[in-house]
């Protein structure tokens, strides 16, 4: 849906052949100390991120609808702008910002089709519970991250009997 927006944005407005000219002076528009943009940015994209995550409990509408919202505005302004102005300004934090919209945005997708599932009476409680807490990292279990390694197939220590349990036990 993001890179579908960008191409529709970009399509809609590169056209009509008007160019928005970026400031004179690119590398000064944070200032030299980008503190104070840089949480506000951080903030913003934060709060976008979780609503089209979240926004999967609606049935994914608003994760969709915030996929196609973001790529229309990014791909029109590219459409738009000159292009130096446009990278310069746009690439620093959309590297990872568009990155994590499209995960946030596909997670909400995820949870949306969970959700329909389930309404349709297709899936139980169990895997509606276990597909969310996927989402999150975590697992009601067994904590955040189930408590093991975050490589599949590698067990915890303490599960294969490493660390001091294991010292202490070939003392004995």
């Amino acid at each position: 849906m993001l890179v579908a927006g960008i191409a529709v944005g970009y399509a809609t407005t590169a056209p009509y052949g008007v160019t928005a000219e970026g400031p004179a002076d690119v590398a000064g528009v944070f200032g030299a100390v980008a503190v104070g943009p840089f949480v506000t940015i951080a903030a913003n994209n934060w709060v976008v991120s979780a609503g089209l995550a979240y926004g999967g409990l609606a049935f994914g509408l608003p994760a969709v609808s915030g996929l196609a919202f973001n790529g229309v505005l990014v791909g029109a302004l590219a459409g738009v702008f000159d292009r130096t102005a446009f990278l310069a300004l746009v690439a620093p934090h959309g590297v990872l910002e568009l990155p994590v919209i499209a995960v946030a945005g596909g997670l909400g997708l995820h949870l949306g089709g969970v959700g329909w599932r389930a309404v349709r009476g297709e899936t139980d409680a169990e895997r509606v519970a276990g597909a969310g807490a996927r989402g999150v990292g975590a697992r009601r279990d067994r904590g955040p991250a189930g408590g093991r390694s975050r490589h599949r197939g590698v067990p915890h220590a303490a599960d294969r009997g490493g660390g001091a349990g294991r010292v202490a036990s070939k003392e004995r």
